[in-house]
C-alpha cells in the first residue's frame, strides 16, 4: 500500500537490503492522512490511487540466455534515457560483468571487461549517473578506481591518472556500501573512504569530493553522530589465528542512522527517537558548521511490540549465525533475549530530488520464509513537511525511483536474480 498526502510526481530512490521473495505487482492505494496528530508540522490533502505496472524484466536462469542471466547483482542503474546498466558477478565474486540493456530490456553490449587497464575493472562495483547522462562506475576491487562511460557505454575517462594530485594513497576506500558512489546535482562525485589496514573493522572517516573531470576538490567530514544511551550489543567472533573478525548486532536495538542527499547535505537520527536532523552541511576542515538551512522533522509513532515467538526465532537465527562461523572462531554468547519493542526508525534515505525517506518499524508477519517485516517509509519534502506513508513491494535489492519509474534487483521464487522496471501510474 502507498499512502501520500498530495498528488505529486514521485521521484525518490533508495536502496534496500536483500530479501528472498518474489515481487508483488498489485494495486497501490493512496489514502489521506486525516488521522495525523494535530500538533505536528505537516499538512493533509485529498487522496489518490496508483498502480505499479511491470514494464520490463531482465533475467533468465537459462544457460542459453547468458547475456540476460545474472549471478549476484551488485547494482542496477536506470538512466534518464531509460537504459539499464547492471553490475553483477557469481556468488564467489568471480566473473564480474558490466552490461547495458535498452529500454525494452534487450541486451545492447558488454560495457567493460575484467582487468587492470583503462576501461577494465577487477570486481563488481557501484553505478551512478551524471546530470549530462554519462555514467560512473566504481570498482569494488580497486575502490580508488573510477571509470566514466558515455550513455552508449563507450569509455570516456578513468581516474585517478598520474597527473591528478590529491587522491589519497594511504587510505582504504569504501567500496561495497550504500554510499559507495554518489553524484550530486552539481556533477560532483562523492567517494567515501576509511583509514586503516585492509581487514580492520573501522567505519568511514570521510568523503573525497571530485570534479566531473576527476580532479580532487576536498575531503568532507561525516556529520557528528547522535550519542546513544548505551552501546549497541554485538555478538563478536574472531578466528583462532586472529586474522578474521566477525560481528553481528542484536536486532531491534537503538542505533544511529544517516544518509546523504544529492543536494549535497546529510541527515542523521537515533533510531529510538523520531527526530531527524536535516540540512547538515558538507563540512571540510576548518569550515563553519553553522547552516541557515538546518532543520528537523519529528513524528509520534507508537512503539512496535515484538512477539515472544518472533523473539525466540530471532535468537535462534543469531545462534545459527554463530554456529555457522565454525569451531575455528571464538565468539561471544548469544544473548538470552532480544528487545521487547522495535525502535520507531529503521533507516534513512533521500530521493534523487532531495525528499527524505524514513523507514519505520511495523509489526512483523509470519510466512513460509519465517518472520518478515514490510518495508514502510514516511515521506517528507525538502522543507521537512510530511507527505505521507509508503509501503513498497517486497523482494527488492537496492530499489530506486525516479519520477514514475521504479527499478531494482529482485530474487525470484527459484532464487534467480532478475532486474525489474515498473511504471507508477497515479489515478485521481
Amino acid at each position: 500500500m502507498l499512502v501520500l498526502c498530495e498528488n505529486w510526481c514521485l521521484s525518490f530512490g533508495f536502496s534496500m537490503r536483500p530479501v528472498r521473495a518474489a515481487v508483488a505487482c498489485g494495486l497501490l492505494s493512496l489514502s489521506s492522512c486525516d488521522n495525523a496528530p494535530e500538533n505536528l508540522p505537516y499538512s493533509t490533502v485529498a487522496a489518490n490511487e496508483a498502480s505499479l505496472q511491470l514494464i520490463v524484466e531482465i533475467g533468465s536462469s537459462s544457460p542459453e540466455s547468458d547475456n540476460s542471466s545474472f549471478g549476484v547483482i551488485r547494482d542496477v542503474l536506470l538512466t534518464t534515457q531509460n537504459r539499464v546498466w547492471v553490475s553483477d558477478a557469481s556468488e564467489s565474486g568471480a566473473d564480474p560483468r558490466l552490461r547495458l540493456f535498452d529500454s525494452t530490456g534487450s541486451f545492447l553490449r558488454e560495457v567493460a571487461t575484467r582487468g587492470g587497464g583503462p576501461g577494465e575493472f577487477t570486481r563488481v562495483g557501484a553505478l551512478a549517473e551524471f546530470p549530462n547522462g554519462n555514467v560512473a562506475y566504481r570498482d569494488d576491487g580497486a575502490p580508488t578506481r573510477v571509470l566514466i562511460f558515455s550513455p552508449d557505454g563507450d569509455l570516456l575517462d578513468h581516474w585517478p591518472k598520474a597527473e591528478q594530485s590529491g587522491w589519497p594513497r594511504d587510505m582504504r576506500f569504501v567500496g561495497n556500501s550504500p554510499f559507495a558512489l554518489m553524484i550530486d546535482s552539481s556533477s560532483r562525485v562523492w567517494l567515501p573512504f576509511r583509514g586503516g589496514r585492509p581487514g580492520d573493522n573501522v567505519r568511514e572517516t570521510g568523503i573525497l569530493r571530485v570534479t566531473a573531470a576527476g580532479d580532487v576538490l576536498d575531503v568532507v567530514e561525516w556529520p557528528a553522530f547522535p550519542v546513544l544511551d548505551k552501546p549497541t550489543e554485538m555478538i563478536e567472533g574472531t578466528s583462532r589465528d586472529g586474522r578474521a573478525h566477525f560481528s553481528i548486532a542484536v536486532p531491534y536495538q537503538p542505533s544511529v542512522v544517516r544518509t546523504w542527499s544529492p543536494l549535497g547535505e546529510f541527515a542523521v537520527a537515533r533510531s529510538d527517537r523520531y527526530h531527524v536532523e536535516l540540512g547538515i552541511p558538507a563540512l571540510t576542515e576548518g569550515s563553519n558548521a553553522d547552516s541557515t538551512d538546518r532543520r528537523s522533522v519529528e513524528r509520534q509513532r507508537a512503539r512496535v511490540p515484538v512477539s515472544e515467538d518472533e523473539r525466540r526465532a530471532v535468537r535462534q537465527q543469531l545462534q545459527d549465525v554463530v554456529d555457522g562461523w565454525g569451531a575455528n572462531v571464538r565468539s561471544s554468547s548469544v544473548p538470552k533475549s532480544v528487545p521487547d519493542y522495535k525502535p520507531p526508525l529503521r533507516d534513512l534515505s533521500f530521493s534523487e530530488d532531495g525528499r527524505l525517506m524514513v523507514k519505520v518499524s511495523v509489526p512483523s508477519t509470519y510466512t513460509d520464509e519465517g518472520w518478515t517485516e514490510p518495508d514502510v517509509f514516511d515521506v517528507f519534502d525538502r522543507t521537512g513537511s510530511h507527505l505521507g506513508e509508503m509501503q513498497i513491494p517486497p523482494g527488492s535489492q537496492r530499489l530506486r525511483m525516479r519520477n514514475r519509474r521504479v527499478w531494482g534487483a529482485f530474487t525470484t521464487a527459484d532464487d534467480a536474480q532478475v532486474v525489474r522496471v515498473f511504471e507508477l501510474q497515479l489515478v485521481r
